[in-house]
């Protein structure tokens, strides 16, 4: 009170009535909140935020309350976002430069207004002045209305992704003939680059690009939303290469994104690039010569970092100068299904492989790895609890005259080169993981690798319906021969960190010619007998020829009378119902069944045998 009257004195405060107003609206405040033992009835019902009617409601609210200050066809008006009502003498934008935190803060926020978003802010200074009155700020009041229009209108359209309103466009095209990257993106005046229509593109709208070549990285502005994404493929028809961009597409701070059916080459970056997202589609691309084969040049086909609830499926993923796909950065939840990796290469150090996860709790299944530089499918640290089921991968094996670190040369033969490749599966440092049902071919290493745990740590590791074959027994010497492989041995290696916690069972395992079968701990076993009787291990495994149809051509499925054939334990850790081709498991009526677990029938290996009158049973 000492205070106010001392504002009375000095006449800033007008006498009692201005005392009892304050008074006043301390008391409703404090009614408000409950502070004078009456406590406000709030409701318990009002929709959550991620509510559809919550989403609704904050879209409106930010459309009732939004200024647009300045807008290039980015914000969507005319499908429900409003102009907040402005008297006469309206404000403008102009170019005054300010400087310090002020300018940067008020400009970024515009230029989210604007649909920038993360990594597009751009660091110009433009005040805002009132029209008619150059170098004079708005009044007091006019700019606090103005702020709140527009601090209302940002959080609204953070909130809430946009999305194509009723009546809007549902299609976006891109390419031909009379196109323009300022007109509207219809199918009569199409916009010429992938990447404009990127930016404008919302929820539920799909682009269409018309066959071409095109440079643009395609970096697309908005999210789309579960049931409704962003939608960017070819034209039906259409044939469509992005080449010589940084990326061919960035997917950064966005969700609900599908990418389908696009050739993506010669990037000076990864291929596709995927940062902080959820939703992500990635399907049907061809990814190919990213980067260059040069140390500090080098580029992944997919660098998929933070990704999560995503699906990576039917891409072919070649000839890279770094990994095919690589998950990383606690990437999770995630399905990569039915994709090619191969011939993915850094030329100058034996690292590439064709999958490398180094996330946890995705499952990869049904992919073909063959021909990469070192492993087909590997785990390294932070790649926990993945399931690895229903691959193959092969011959992943080669010879280079180029000089790489990492890479043993022959011991006779061209000497002078070195023997590139390394396991089929290889799991290092992990725990967690279950890898079933893939079969392995003809790789350097041993076939399927476990190192590197922890001693003392229990890996939780289960190892189950596995076909592999001629793992590690003969590499090429650079003159036309064969000689005896570098590293690992084995068909199956479980090394002697690794044993505790680790299950191994219904594998079946062969080679063609003498040598070491399986590993287990520090020894080397010539058959499964013996790594049984020394092991407790693989109660069920099997030491026969799987009869597969052609593997040096790449056909890894069973001929009749396979004894990978109505086998397996159904019931391991992440077996599938279908295999790795996308079919049912069917019960062979030639094949006595000795599987075990839910359904006796199903076979060892990626793939399940299709007698020519198949007794299908549904699962």
């Amino acid at each position: 009170m000492k205070r106010f009257k001392v504002l009375i004195n000095a006449g800033i405060v007008k006498g009692e009535r201005a005392v009892d107003e304050h008074v006043r609206r301390l008391l409703r405040l404090a009614d408000r909140v409950g502070a004078l033992d009456a406590p406000r009835a709030w409701s318990h019902d009002v929709p959550t935020p991620t509510d559809e009617a919550r989403r609704e409601q904050l879209l409106r609210i930010a459309a009732s309350g939004m200024t647009v200050l300045r807008n290039g066809d980015t914000v969507p008006l005319g499908r429900g976002i409003a102009r907040c009502p402005m008297s006469s003498g309206g404000y403008t934008i102009r170019r005054r430069p300010l400087s310090g935190a002020r300018a940067r803060t008020g400009w970024s926020l515009l230029r989210t207004l604007e649909g920038q978003g993360a990594g597009r802010e751009r660091h110009e200074d433009p005040p805002m002045t009132r029209s008619g009155a150059f170098g004079q700020g708005p009044s007091p009041r006019r700019s606090a209305g103005l702020a709140a229009c527009v601090a209302v209108a940002a959080l609204g359209l953070a909130s809430v992704p946009l999305g194509a309103a009723g009546g809007a466009v549902t299609t976006l095209y891109v390419g031909g003939s009379g196109c323009s990257d300022t007109g509207s993106g219809t199918a009569t005046v199409p916009f010429c680059t992938i990447a404009k229509a990127a930016k404008v593109a919302v929820a539920g709208q799909t682009v269409l690009v018309a066959s071409g070549t095109y440079t643009d990285e395609v970096f697309p502005w908005h999210s789309g939303i579960s049931g409704s994404p962003i939608v960017f493929r070819p034209a039906t028809g259409a044939s469509v290469t992005i080449s010589g961009a940084k990326h061919g597409f960035t997917i950064s701070n966005q969700s609900w994104i599908t990418v389908s059916g696009f050739t993506i080459q010669a990037s000076t970056s990864n291929g596709i690039y995927v940062f902080n997202a959820t939703g992500v589609t990635l399907s049907g691309n061809t990814v190919r010569t990213s980067g260059q084969r040069v140390s500090g040049a080098t580029a992944y086909g997919m660098y998929l970092n933070s990704m999560t609830g995503s699906v990576v499926s039917g891409n072919l993923v070649t000839d890279n100068s770094a990994s095919g796909i690589f998950l990383t950065n606690g990437s999770t939840g995630n399905q990569v299904t039915g994709n090619e990796s191969s011939w993915n290469a850094y030329g100058y150090v034996r690292n590439a492989v064709g999958i490398d996860l180094r996330a946890p709790g995705n499952v990869i299944s049904g992919n073909r790895v063959h021909d990469n530089e070192d492993s087909g499918i590997q785990s390294y640290p932070g790649g926990d609890s993945n399931t690895i089921v229903g691959n193959v991968s092969y011959h992943n094996m080669g010879f280079t005259t180029a000089a790489l670190s990492n890479c043993s040369p022959p011991p006779t033969g061209n000497t002078g080169g070195c023997i590139t490749g390394d396991h089929g599966i290889d799991d290092f440092g992990v725990t967690g993981s279950s890898v079933v049902g893939n079969t392995v071919y003809d790789n350097v290493s041993s076939g399927i690798n476990l190192e590197g745990v922890a001693s003392g740590t229990s890996t939780g590791f289960t190892i189950a319906n596995n076909v592999a074959v001629d793992n590690a027994i003969g590499c090429p010497d650079g003159v036309g021969g064969t000689v005896k492989c570098p590293r690992t041995r084995g068909n199956i290696r479980v090394d002697s960190t690794s044993q505790l916690g680790t299950n191994v069972d219904s594998d079946l395992v062969s080679l063609s010619t003498a040598g070491t079968m399986m590993v287990w701990g520090s020894t080397s076993y010539t058959s499964m007998a013996a790594f049984r009787t020394a092991s407790g291990e693989e109660l069920r495994g099997l030491q026969a020829d799987p009869r597969l149809a052609n593997p040096a051509g790449g056909d890894f499925t069973l001929r009749a009378g396979s004894p990978a054939v109505d086998s397996a334990d159904s019931g391991a850790p992440g077996e599938l119902t279908t295999d790795a081709g996308g079919r049912p498991r069917v019960d062979d009526p030639a094949t006595v069944n000795t599987g075990i677990g839910p359904r006796a029938f199903d076979d060892r290996g990626a793939f399940e045998y299709q007698p020519p009158t198949p007794s299908q049973v549904t699962p």
